[in-house]
C-alpha cells in the first residue's frame, strides 16, 4: 500500500469530517441521494428508540437496520451521541481499505489469469488486456469512486 493510498483514505475522511460539521449535514442526511430506508440515520435513531422502549422496532416498516447492528449501535447513541459522526467516518475509512485491497487481489488475480490464457486472445486485443499499471490505478479508482 503506498502513500497515495493513505492520502486519499486521509482526504476522504477529512472530507466526510468537514461535511458533518458545517450547517449543510442536515439537509446532506435527509437527501435521498445519501440517505435511504437503509442507512437512514434518522431511522437508526427510531429503532434505537423503540428498542430501548420495549417496543418491537421490526413490527412496522420504519427499521432496516439488522438487529445486531442496532442493538450495537444503541449503546453508542445513549452514552457517546457527540462521537457517532467520527464512528461512521472510521467505519467508511475502514471499508474503502476493504474495498481497495480486495480489488488489489481481483486485479492481480484477473492479471494472472490473463497471463496463463495470453496465448489464446487475439492478436489486435492488446488495448483491452490488463497492463502492469491497472495494478495499481484500479484499485485508487475504487477508493476514489467510494470515497467522494
Amino acid at each position: 500500500m503506498d502513500s497515495k493510498f493513505f492520502k486519499l483514505l486521509l482526504l476522504g475522511g477529512a472530507v466526510r469530517f468537514y461535511f458533518c460539521r458545517t450547517p449543510l449535514a442536515p439537509m446532506i442526511g435527509n437527501r435521498v441521494e445519501f440517505a435511504t430506508p437503509l442507512n437512514s440515520h434518522k431511522r437508526m435513531q427510531e429503532g434505537i428508540f423503540l428498542l430501548q422502549n420495549g417496543i418491537d422496532p421490526y413490527q412496522g416498516d420504519l427499521v432496516h437496520e439488522s438487529p445486531l447492528i442496532l442493538s450495537a449501535l444503541s449503546g453508542l447513541f445513549q452514552k457517546y451521541p457527540h462521537f457517532l459522526p467520527i464512528f461512521y467516518i472510521i467505519l467508511d475509512v475502514c471499508t474503502a481499505a476493504l474495498l481497495y485491497a480486495m480489488s488489489l487481489r481481483f486485479v492481480k488475480q484477473k492479471q494472472e489469469q490473463q497471463d496463463v490464457e495470453r496465448k489464446e486472445y487475439a492478436k489486435d486485443t492488446e488495448e483491452l488486456q490488463f497492463n502492469p499499471l491497472d495494478k495499481f490505478d484500479i484499485p485508487e479508482l475504487v477508493i476514489v469512486a467510494y470515497l467522494f
